[in-house]
């Protein structure tokens, strides 16, 4: 009897130390699996917040990819990311080649970041695992929000792209009824005079028609993309009283020097049909956006209204003087 309790003692060691590593490993899965997870969680809210982030000013207009990609690495290490990676991909969610000329893809239409962090864990280590990897991805996308294509209440004045572009500077004056502009897209000055047929034909007495849309904005509302009818006919003393008439009563400031301001809303075009005289048809420009442009009551007169660029406009919606990116913004979040 006695030899049989020593067997049995001897039995029971293994089991006990069999009981111990068992013991060891729930307390690891437990302590280092929900250590692994919080560090899980982690990196997905700096992953989340480096989409979210880089995209936001992408959507703004910014188009350096240094900048990009700092601001997407700054949120992320601020929620504790070791390391980030940003990748662009398009529209259809391909992945673009990373930039080498410094500037972010044209058609880059979202972002995908992957952040990661080292973590030291509390029992695992002792099996041989001194540091353990959290990762997550997070994929922010814009999209375009929903709104209508069509924008109410604007004035016949009109102009080409490149006016856009000389008088977008600060400080800048341009004359809007400057037939440069146009001729640097091959269209004759005697041809366009920078007012285009809202109506589209329609309207019955266009130097009427000119004063009232000028004055009060167009009634009906007009979409990007059409194509609409030049007028070369001299309005310009109808446009200036208008113009003086509308500004005072309902101006929208007085620059320090005293001098009443308006602003005032006009189709910005991108290319142009000439007129052909066998088809009796006038003059067309297609319209691409529509723009605000500051105008001071002393700068109108009957051949010459100076403007400056306020900032692109959409409608019911503005976005600072972003040519691409203008309109509301819906940002998706998916890895």
């Amino acid at each position: 009897m006695h030899r049989l309790w020593q067997d049995e003692s001897g039995q029971t060691l293994p089991l006990t130390v069999l009981f111990l590593l068992v013991l060891l490993g729930v307390i690891a899965l437990v302590l280092d699996g929900g250590n692994a997870y919080a560090q899980k969680r982690r990196m997905q809210n700096a992953a989340d917040a480096a989409a979210l982030s880089s995209v936001m000013i992408l959507v703004r207009g910014e188009s350096r990819d240094a900048v990009v990609r700092q601001t997407a690495t700054d949120y992320a290490q601020a929620n504790g990311a070791d390391t980030v990676v940003l990748t662009y991909l398009d529209a259809g969610g391909n992945v673009l080649p990373n930039p080498t000329n410094g500037v972010v893809p044209a058609n880059a239409g979202s972002i995908r970041v992957t952040a990661r962090r080292a973590f030291t864990p509390y029992v695992a280590r002792l099996f041989g695992f001194a540091t353990m990897t959290a990762s997550a991805t997070a994929r922010a996308t814009a999209l375009p929000g929903a709104m209508p294509n069509q924008f109410p209440g604007l004035s016949p004045l009109s102009v080409p792209l490149n006016f856009y572009e000389a008088c977008s500077v600060s400080g800048s004056r341009c004359d809007l009824w400057d037939s440069s502009y146009a001729s640097a897209w091959g269209v004759p000055a005697s041809q366009f005079k920078s007012l285009i047929d809202l109506s589209n034909g329609t309207a019955g007495n266009l130097p009427q028609m000119v004063s009232t849309w000028t004055q009060y904005g167009y009634p009906g509302a007009i979409a990007v993309g059409t194509t609409l009818p030049a007028i070369s006919g001299n309005y310009g003393n109808n446009v200036a009283d208008a113009l003086r008439q509308r500004i005072l009563a309902n101006p929208s400031g007085i620059d320090p020097d005293g001098v009443i301001w308006g602003s005032i809303d006009m189709a910005i075009w991108d290319s142009w049909v000439p007129a052909n005289n066998n088809l009796g048809t006038p003059m067309q420009v297609h319209i691409a956006k529509f723009g605000r442009f500051k105008i001071r009551l002393t700068d109108i007169s009957g051949s010459h209204a100076y403007g400056s660029f306020m900032n692109f406009v959409v409608p019911g919606h503005e976005r600072s003087n972003d040519p691409v990116h203008a309109g509301p913004k819906i940002i998706v979040f998916g890895e």
